[in-house]
């Protein structure tokens, strides 16, 4: 998708194909060793191997959102989203988050939406339908049921919440220091969990929930947004295809205003995806 780094691109297509077939994909505890080994295949690769463990990639993906050097919500929106998020009326609610979203840079909108429906589709997939075993002779009827675990936003928020949000200089507590270390023994352990962390508001926890649930409404109008920015850029490019299989010579081309403003659109449109 135009604008997501090749890497996230890649772990997001391979969780999207197993999300509905891979039971508590984003809750499962995962070695250390296991995603580091995954980290490195996909630096040198820039593939998801095929046979990867759903889960590995999974807590891959979320540890390299979190060592973004900026989260995707970012720094300076970080007490904007927070005060947002305690508005009670829900419709001004609603109304502030979009128009933060719609503020945030342009290299951030992709990513963060395909995230996010990657975690709506999580908790939106069909349930498997029950298997009913027949009488046989004079035995009763034996009734069997295969069910998929469906993850919920309440269990995903937490999770997900630090990947989205997160302050600049996050102020740790005195009550949460004996979570903090239990969090480093976990790590000498080699041990990646990823678990809800008790550092986070409570404010932030609650809005990358209502992201997830309300998706739809958040997500469709950026989408939109980024299709209409994406199309008028292919116009921009065509035009500028045009110059360049034109009789201009190179020379005339630098003195084109026009074509100057073309390139440049261009170089950075490539600085902002790369």
């Amino acid at each position: 998708s135009l604008g997501i780094p090749y890497i996230y691109e890649a772990m997001l297509l391979f969780l999207e194909s197993h999300v509905h077939s891979s039971p508590r994909l984003f809750e499962t505890k995962v070695s250390g060793w296991r995603v580091s080994g995954l980290s490195k295949v996909l630096d040198e690769y820039q593939e998801v191997p095929p046979g990867s463990d759903p889960p590995v990639v999974a807590a891959t993906l979320n540890l390299a959102l979190r060592m973004l050097p900026e989260p995707l919500l970012t720094y300076e929106a970080y007490h904007a989203f927070l005060s947002a998020a305690r508005l009670p009326d829900l419709a001004e609610r609603q109304a502030t988050v979009k128009g933060l979203l719609r503020d945030l840079p342009l290299e951030h909108k992709p990513t963060l939406r395909r995230l996010m429906h990657l975690l709506w589709k999580a908790c939106h997939h069909p349930q498997s339908p029950k298997k009913e075993e027949g009488r046989e002779g004079g035995r009763g009827v034996g009734h069997g049921q295969q069910q998929h675990h469906r993850a919920s936003s309440h269990t995903l928020a937490p999770i997900f919440c630090r990947s989205l949000l997160r302050s600049y200089l996050p102020e740790v507590p005195q009550q949460h220091q004996q979570h903090q270390q239990q969090l480093q023994q976990q790590q000498q352990q080699q041990v990646l969990s990823l678990p809800p962390s008790t550092v986070d508001p409570p404010e932030a926890v609650a809005l990358t929930q209502e992201l997830i649930d309300r998706y739809p409404s958040y997500f469709h109008e950026l989408r939109d947004d980024g299709a209409a920015k994406a199309q008028a850029l292919q116009m921009k490019i065509q035009r500028l295809s045009a110059i360049v299989d034109s009789s201009k010579q190179l020379a005339e081309g630098e003195k084109d205003p026009e074509c100057l403003a073309l390139f440049k659109t261009l170089f950075a449109f490539l600085a902002r995806v790369e």
